[in-house]
């Protein structure tokens, strides 16, 4: 009987509360350390968006993404300044500009396909030569640059020179180049060059540009 009684007080109590404890501050554990990895990453992608490449004096264009905007080996793009090619791919902007100008989105992307074309010849599996403007990136992390090619060629002058794109002066860039881009879309509107000889071609396109 002594054993017994023994045995009922000094058995250890069971606290019913401590697994919902412990629950509670794993929890807790958790959303701090979610917290902590989150704000690292948005840190690296910040990073990755603002930083990295400096030496622009020779990159090698890996892929032409379309008429005015190119791939470097890193990963990273850039978004041509001063020219506004029409658009290759579906997008809100393909369907803005085809509200704007009363064109079908395919007419659209049929020009866009041969200022894409056009781009990539002149410089898709070679090295360029890159000069930024006052912005480096633009808020996707694009390198905005004007892009020349080894023979000392602008490529985005060509492009414009050609009739594969448009002057886009809704950003202010060095005012020798304005006046350049200006001036080639004048001779290659008045000589019917590229797509200024198809119908339509880039003078439905030209609201909003300039």
């Amino acid at each position: 009987m002594k054993r017994k009684n023994f045995e009922k007080r000094y058995r250890p109590s069971y606290n019913r509360k401590a697994p919902s404890i412990i629950a509670a501050i794993l929890g807790i554990f958790v959303v701090i350390v979610f917290a902590i990895e989150r704000n690292a990453i948005y840190d690296r992608i910040a990073e990755r968006r603002h930083s990295g490449q400096s030496d622009f004096s020779s990159l090698y264009i890996k892929e032409v993404v379309d008429g005015d905007t190119l791939r470097i080996e890193s990963g990273k793009r850039i978004r041509l300044i001063g020219v506004d090619t029409p658009e290759y791919y579906e997008s809100d902007k393909l369907f803005r500009d085809a509200k704007d100008s009363s064109l079908e989105p395919s007419v659209i992307q049929s020009l866009g396909e041969r200022s894409y074309r056009f781009t990539q010849k002149l410089c898709e599996g070679k090295y360029v030569r890159l000069e930024t403007g006052s912005e480096k990136y633009d808020q996707y992390g694009r390198i905005l640059a004007f892009v020349f090619l080894s023979d000392g060629t602008m490529l985005n002058e060509q492009i414009i020179a050609q009739g594969y794109g448009l002057v886009y002066l809704r950003f202010p860039f060095k005012q020798e180049y304005r006046d350049r881009f200006i001036e080639a879309q004048r001779q290659a509107r008045e000589n019917s060059r590229g797509l200024w000889d198809e119908s339509p071609g880039l003078g439905g396109l030209t609201r909003n540009r300039i």
